[in-house]
């Protein structure tokens, strides 16, 4: 674009949360077999530690073909914009991320039988020094025990 003759050139990012970015990009979910937007990776394959995944597709060739690589269905939304320019939300991964480690953090616990009322104790305090209202409750007539979802300001807290 020119402006009184001054040469603007213009470099396109779409950012959003992952669900919106693969509507955008009419996408499979993050659950399906192929989830990844920038490569080739089945599900099947990212315990594969040894492959270095890389941005190997290319918006050009989903213009051409919508349906090229596995996992995509009809033309992006925004096809002007190539896919390494595409970038999830930190914000939302973050969030993500978070539930996933208290999860294994949790089980981990469990798994060296320390599960028990001085670490769920443990626990209730160190959230209340972070001022989050957090609690342990037993499951009526089974051993399993639910505890207070963490929302996204009291999951900043933590990080």
């Amino acid at each position: 674009m020119v402006i009184d003759n001054i040469v603007w050139n213009f470099k396109l990012y779409f950012s959003s949360d992952w669900k919106f970015l693969a509507t955008c990009l009419d996408f499979n979910a993050i659950n399906s077999n192929y989830f990844c937007p920038w490569c080739k990776i089945a599900k099947n394959q990212r315990k594969d530690r040894q492959t270095e995944w890389i941005i190997s597709k290319k918006m050009s060739i989903l213009n051409e073909n919508p349906k090229a690589y596995s996992g995509h269905h009809s033309p992006s939304l925004l096809n002007m914009i190539p896919l390494d320019h595409y970038v999830p939300d930190k914000l939302h991964i973050m969030l993500r991320i978070t539930d996933h480690l208290w999860e294994l953090v949790l089980q981990e616990i469990k798994n060296e039988k320390l599960f028990n009322d001085i670490t769920r104790n443990i626990i209730i305090k160190e959230m209340e020094t972070l001022k989050i209202c957090f609690e342990f409750w037993k499951i009526r007539d089974t051993d399993n025990w639910c505890y207070t979802s963490l929302m996204r300001n009291d999951k900043l807290c933590i990080l």
